[in-house]
């Protein structure tokens, strides 16, 4: 059954238009009623089944459609991707009372679950478009070269004041104890190797051991004597380096029983790998980084939908693939998550990948600006979990698209005039 509202065209004064499917009256009518009184939102009309649903999305164009799932003559589940091509900017809602269809409605091209024993207030501001709101965006800015000269310099200034700390006490216990006192110098390296890490570590151990020969030469003592000569020549300068990685291993495992010290240092780590490096260079490690996350063989960052779409970062070299079908791939779903458990040969940017997970570059209720593709050799490689995995990365390339990531050829267009 269909049910035309008396309004006719576009609804009052630019309110939203919605359409409420459901094979239910008294839901309907109870969900009309609800929305009417909202002076925002005005449904223009109904509809008891996916048949007549597609008819009234072709008649009134909606902004947004309110699907129920089980109706006769094929649920709503089935009916999204439908919808989804029919209107490619309305906002579609799945409203049901089974929430194990929740993954599944996102994936066939629903932007939200609620459900109908939901809150009032939850059910109309699931239903009502939300304002698109621009991200945290780097505006055209270049990627931020982080200090890590400064962190260098603070290091070095650690392991200065380490050794003079040693050398100072080697000068102070030289006159009791004799040559001796280069024993302390494996104070200098466990100082190092718990403050820095394991590769100041080994570094202490070596500036350590030739400190040692200065000062044992400056007091006066034959090099050696007697802490490098512990059963045979040089063992002694060995057991350094050894306690100098131990204390740096020391360091490295406390971080890794401390989650958060573990993530900062991570992050810290990240940080230095990625400073200064154009924002293309740092999507196509994203991009790589991705693949360690959800099984596949190849990722890719393709830009907004239209005739200009186009691959601007990827995993492999963009040379290789077909970008005509890249694009083609990232928005089938038109800026939806998409599952492809086997690809079409004009969806396929190489001929043995044959499954592919599709995810927006989006950032909250905003209008995406690109696609995230993953693809593998494999048919049905991907699943719903990998969605939510992808997703993650999606947050970073947004901002890294806001920041102006380039087209492939594009940078390596300049890379070569900056040489030349």
């Amino acid at each position: 059954m269909l049910v035309e509202m008396p309004q006719p065209g576009r609804p009052r004064g630019g309110a939203t238009a919605v359409v409420v499917v459901d094979d239910h009256r008294v839901v309907r009518e109870g969900l009309r009623s609800l929305l009417e009184a909202e002076p925002d939102l005005t449904v223009v009309a109904e509809a008891s089944n996916a048949d007549d649903a597609l008819a009234v999305a072709r008649r009134h164009r909606p902004d947004v459609v309110v699907v129920d799932n089980k109706m006769p003559g094929g649920d709503g589940l089935a009916l999204l991707p439908a919808l989804r091509a029919e209107l490619p900017g309305a906002r579609l809602v799945m409203f049901s009372l089974d929430p194990s269809i929740e993954h599944a409605a996102i994936a066939a091209g629903a932007d939200a679950f609620v459900s109908k024993d939901a809150a009032t207030q939850e059910i109309i501001d699931a239903i009502r478009p939300r304002a698109v709101r621009r991200g945290p965006g780097l505006s055209g800015a270049p990627m931020p070269a982080f200090p890590r000269t400064e962190e260098l310099r603070r290091a070095a200034l650690v392991l200065a004041v380490v050794l003079v700390a040693y050398a100072a006490l080697f000068l102070l216990i030289q006159p009791l104890v004799g040559a001796s006192a280069g024993a302390f110098s494996a104070l200098a390296v466990l100082a190092a190797g718990l403050l820095l890490g394991p590769e100041a570590g080994l570094l202490a151990a070596v500036l350590s051991g030739g400190l040692t020969v200065v000062l044992w030469l400056a007091t006066g003592h034959v090099p050696g004597e007697p802490i490098l000569r512990i059963g045979f020549p040089g063992v002694g300068f060995v057991v350094l380096i050894v306690l100098g990685a131990a204390a740096g291993t020391v360091r490295t495992m406390g971080l890794r029983f401390d989650a958060r010290a573990r993530r900062v240092e991570a992050i810290a780590g990240a940080a230095r790998s990625l400073a200064g490096l154009e924002p293309s260079a740092v999507a196509d490690a994203l991009l790589e980084a991705l693949l360690r996350t959800v099984p596949g063989e190849v990722a890719l960052l393709v830009t907004d939908g239209g005739a200009g779409a186009r691959v601007l970062a990827s995993s492999i070299d963009p040379g290789r693939l077909d970008g005509r079908a890249a694009a083609r791939l990232a928005w089938s779903a038109s800026g939806r998550a998409r599952v492809v458990p086997d690809l079409r040969a004009d969806e396929r940017p190489l001929p043995d990948l044959r499954s592919a997970l599709v995810v927006p570059v989006a950032h909250g209720d905003a209008q995406p600006r690109g696609m995230i593709v993953a693809l593998a050799r494999r048919s049905a490689r991907y699943s719903l979990d990998d969605v939510e995995r992808v997703r993650w990365f999606a947050g970073y390339l947004w901002l890294l698209m806001d920041a102006g990531v380039r087209d492939p050829a594009a940078s390596r267009s300049s890379r070569r005039a900056s040489r030349a």
